[in-house]
């Protein structure tokens, strides 16, 4: 029916994106519309879900902590020289991985993360690890602890340990 509001649930859970449940395209069923609306209706809920999902991997894990009041800043973890100068892709669009650079820049990560005061968190992707530039770098002093989600131990080309 034109202009009949039409309430439709979104369950959402703070650990992941929001899911339409079957029981929401009975109830839209219910309502009265025809098949080609409830199936246009889904879609564009479909649509909006998938939008929502892209947007959650674009902003990350840390942007994702931040939006839901988790964190109350996000820093970066290197300046752009650094980043830029371990870049392994070439400008003739191949790979080539130089452990000087890679060590240069993980090194600079660790001077700008021991600049805190007493604790930082930082989210690196699987295949970073910043154990050797840390314990250099901080004779030390500090604790690192790095997480593995199952997930990436499960699914990883490269050993994430």
């Amino acid at each position: 029916m034109p202009g009949k509001l039409m309430k439709v649930k979104i369950s959402h859970n703070r650990r992941g994106p929001p899911k339409r449940s079957s029981t929401n395209a009975v109830q839209l069923l219910e309502s009265g519309d025809s098949r080609q609306e409830l199936s246009e209706t889904i879609d564009d809920i479909d649509k909006i879900l998938a939008r929502y999902r892209m947007d959650r991997l674009q902003i990350g894990a840390a942007g994702q902590l931040l939006l839901e009041g988790e964190i109350n800043e996000i820093l970066p973890v290197e300046d752009t020289q650094a980043y830029e100068d371990a870049n392994p892709v070439m400008e003739n669009g191949g790979v080539v991985l130089d452990r000087r650079k890679i060590k240069a820049r993980q090194d600079a990560q660790v001077q700008r993360l021991l600049q805190a005061d007493r604790f930082t968190l930082v989210i690196l992707g699987g295949a970073h690890n910043l154990s050797d530039s840390i314990d250099r770098i901080s004779c030390g002093t500090c604790e690192y602890v790095k997480i593995t989600t199952r997930w990436y131990r499960e699914f990883a080309l490269t050993d994430s340990e």
